[in-house]
């Protein structure tokens, strides 16, 4: 799922895959693709304070984070 994630955000795949796994923060360029094409906050991204999110979004966040366990 990440490929088509990073070619809709514009970011490369080796850059979330670092992001996720904790080994180096996304960069500011990177982050500001993901704000563009989702609607995400640099707070989110960077705080993950999801005071600001679009509606829709904070919704299908917290299904994720629910199915995740």
């Amino acid at each position: 799922k990440q490929s088509p994630f990073a070619r809709l955000v514009g970011v490369g795949i080796s850059a979330l895959n670092n992001a996720e796994t904790g080994d180096a923060r996304i960069g500011i360029d990177n982050a500001m693709g993901i704000c563009r094409a989702t609607g995400a906050t640099l707070d989110y991204i960077y705080l993950g304070n999801r005071d600001g999110l679009p509606y829709l979004l904070a919704i299908e966040i917290e299904k994720i984070e629910k199915s995740l366990g």
